[in-house]
């Protein structure tokens, strides 16, 4: 099995990253540069990056990383093991507000999910968030592991819960001070 990582480039650009096959140096030799790791992306096929630059980028959601993987397969690779974000690193990364109201004598809390936080101090993009899900009447928990499955396993999310997805950096958007989805 090879076990690939795939990572989103500030430019939008995915890059599939191979923990397990370390280079060295720019020629595969040990010297005394950093460690660097093989990688593949679309436009410049096979190449190495740094540890660093790999652990600034974030984790690529399945629908962005699919097109990849599909031509990496198409290329040979048969036998990836896609190693998914942790849920701890996901459940740290992500922002989640309670909405309650009142109607007909019961409370009922809205779970609001957030995650993928830009702050858009670089290339004039927008800050914002890129991927929100909420829903009603489940427990945070159970939204939150749906969630993630939606984003890195399967792509499926329930029927219970309404995402909001940008589409684009300038699409990005900001909490609600009001749930109007």
């Amino acid at each position: 099995m090879t076990k690939v990582k795939f990572l989103r480039e500030a430019n939008g650009q995915i890059l599939a990253v191979f923990p397990l096959q370390k280079e060295y140096g720019t020629a595969g030799i040990r010297t005394s540069e950093e460690v660097l790791l093989a990688c593949y992306s679309h436009v410049g096929q096979h190449s190495v990056t740094s540890r660093q630059y790999a652990k600034d980028l974030k984790p690529a959601t399945r629908r962005e990383f699919e097109p990849l993987l599909e031509e990496l397969q198409s290329v040979g690779y048969d036998d990836l093991q896609i190693v998914l974000p942790s849920k701890k690193a996901f459940k740290e990364a992500l922002r989640a507000d309670p909405y309650t109201s009142v109607g007909f004598g019961s409370k009922v809390t809205t779970w609001v999910l957030f995650w993928d936080w830009d702050p858009g101090v670089y290339g004039g993009r927008s800050a914002g968030y890129k991927f929100g899900c909420c829903a009603s009447g489940v427990r945070k928990t159970d939204l939150v592991n749906q969630f993630y499955d939606y984003l890195f396993v399967n792509g499926i999310h329930p029927d219970y819960s309404r995402l909001k997805i940008a589409e684009t950096d300038e699409q990005r958007f900001k909490v609600p001070i009001a749930l109007n989805w």
